[in-house]
């Protein structure tokens, strides 16, 4: 059994300062040398980007709901293993999950994953009732694994008697304090916290934090409680044990196309934009043949076979036929077998991708190019698939707006049949139309002949079933693919080629569109999650005709 030591920061509620208390607890880890990884429960994307900022790598999504129980335990280890410690941040309140249960809630991976939990508890207006709030969360569940706390914005004055109630009361150690700080704020907007690349002065404020942990937080006491407890979930399995990730999924070909049926200044490496054309690989290093046994975190330990292996002659399943005007995909023994290029965009506006499900999208034998809607001028020389994940699209629509040749270059390529995935914001900038952050209303690449327009509440919240009433890109009719959403900007034309099913309960509508060349449409999903629609979708493009 490996050890994988392990820590969950959970609160009572949302904006109960998690985010704060994990980044400085990252910060000050990666001062003291211990190479921690970061993870987020849930399906944000925003907090992970604070996570990355401070760790150098990218921070990792564990949903319940998106993922499932194993492949998020899987994903802990794969991620977790080589690194010092793993700190994963909780997700709202501590029991808060799907609808009004604890399904798919910080204390529900806390649960899956054999995790200790410290719960950051606001100490500013009370005394008592903090040892009182302490003790009804460790014993809501039997199983609560509430192991400790931390004193967020608590008076250093005050913190001494806190601590010493609150472990007389409910017997939970109390691990330290961050006093209220108000000059390390990270600012926050309509979808949650605004990203990392826009906090004035981030990397000074993190090593405030870092300084004020130092001080005030039992770094040493939470390294020993994480490495308190293991569990069988994280047991390595011997090489071809078990089922790999996507063994069972066949290659899937696309039937015939048819139609339509933020870095301000560049100061992080995560929105850096290139200049025009550039569109550095995000993998540079991967191989032009993926290896038949490919590790790592989206792989299978026990040897995953990628689309673009080639096998000797009669074994497995036959190659796909070559594609009309491209090269041959797994044709040829010996022969190199060049990978389909998916364009990703990724800049200002468009930056909500789990890290996970694109290095999946590359297991599977994509090259992966970033591109950027708001500098560059067209796509990616040899794009055969282009992936628009969300964003604030609506906050740049005038910058957007004025790249006219990447407007045309997108709609061009999607009424080619280029296989495309747009969620959410990349759904928004394929409208004729969006109403931007200052109510003027911009021209977008315009394949969809509708406007997007922001409503004045919250549109649609949180996890959804989706159910294709036909085949499709990502799968086929009758398929269910668990699904996300948030967003305040709606569509004259939303789709409705797949019904949305509120879990627990009975709401369902009508979303988004899909033909064998396309999804676009306001729900996220994760790749990890639904291997078979990341092993189509890649399929699709392998087998696209010439690339642009």
């Amino acid at each position: 059994m490996t050890a994988l030591p392990r820590l969950l920061l959970c609160a009572a509620a949302s904006g109960g300062g998690k985010t704060t208390v994990t980044c400085a607890l990252l910060q000050a880890l990666v001062d003291r040398g211990l190479n921690p990884a970061a993870f987020k429960c849930g399906p944000d994307y925003i907090d992970p980007m604070f996570h990355s900022e401070v760790i150098g790598a990218k921070s990792r999504n564990l949903d319940l709901f998106l993922l499932g129980e194993e492949e998020a335990c899987r994903l802990l280890r794969e991620n977790g293993k080589d690194c010092g410690v793993s700190i994963i941040e909780g997700v709202m309140g501590y029991y808060d999950g799907v609808a009004l249960s604890s399904d798919a809630s910080a204390y529900d991976l806390a649960r899956a994953a054999d995790v200790p939990a410290v719960l950051v508890l606001d100490g500013r207006g009370r005394a008592l009732s903090a040892a009182a709030e302490v003790k009804g969360f460790a014993s809501f569940r039997p199983d609560s694994h509430i192991r400790g706390v931390i004193l967020n914005r608590v008076s250093p004055m005050l913190y001494p008697r806190l601590k010493a109630a609150i472990e007389a009361e409910t017997g939970i150690t109390v691990y330290g304090c961050l006093p209220n700080l108000p000059d390390c704020s990270l600012e926050s907007r309509h979808l949650g916290l605004v990203t990392a690349a826009e906090v004035a002065d981030l990397k000074e404020k993190l090593r405030r934090l870092s300084r004020q942990a130092e001080q005030t937080l039992d770094i040493d006491g939470l390294l020993a409680l994480a490495s308190s407890g293991q569990s069988p979930l994280f047991s390595e399995r011997p090489a071809g044990e078990g089922a790999p990730l996507s063994a069972s999924l066949p290659l899937l070909p696309p039937t015939k196309p048819q139609g339509l049926c933020g870095d301000p200044g560049g100061q992080s490496p995560l929105f850096s934009e290139r200049p025009a054309g550039e569109g550095a690989p995000l993998s540079a290093s991967l191989p032009l043949l993926p290896p038949t046994k490919p590790q790592g975190p989206c792989g299978d330990p026990g040897g995953q076979s990628p689309l673009f292996s080639e096998r000797p002659a009669g074994e497995g399943a036959p190659p796909a036929a070559p594609p009309k005007g491209g090269n041959a995909v797994g044709a040829g023994r010996g022969r190199p077998v060049p990978r389909p290029r998916i364009a990703v965009a990724r800049d200002r506006a468009f930056c909500f991708y789990y890290a996970d499900g694109l290095r999946l999208l590359e297991q599977l034998g994509a090259e992966l190019v970033e591109f950027s809607p708001l500098s560059d001028g067209d796509l990616p020389a040899g794009t055969r698939g282009i992936y628009l994940g969300g964003g604030y699209p609506e906050l740049y629509a005038k910058e957007l707006s004025s790249n006219a040749s990447m407007r045309a270059s997108l709609r061009a390529a999607i009424e080619r049949g280029v296989p495309t995935v747009a969620e959410c914001g990349g759904f928004l900038y394929l409208h004729a139309e969006l109403e931007g952050a200052d109510g003027q209303n911009y021209p977008m690449a315009g394949y969809f002949p509708h406007r997007a327009y922001r409503t004045r509440r919250l549109s649609r919240f949180g996890y959804v079933s989706l159910s294709a009433s036909a085949d499709n890109l990502l799968c086929a009719r009758g398929e269910s693919l668990p699904a996300h959403e948030f967003h305040y900007w709606e569509s004259e034309d939303p789709g409705e080629a797949f019904l949305a099913q509120k879990p627990q309960s009975s709401r369902s509508w009508p979303c988004a569109y899909a033909t064998p060349t396309l999804y676009a449409g306001f729900p996220h999903f994760h790749f990890c999650g639904i291997p078979a629609a990341a092993r189509r979708f890649v399929a699709a493009c392998a087998q696209y005709g010439t690339p642009l």
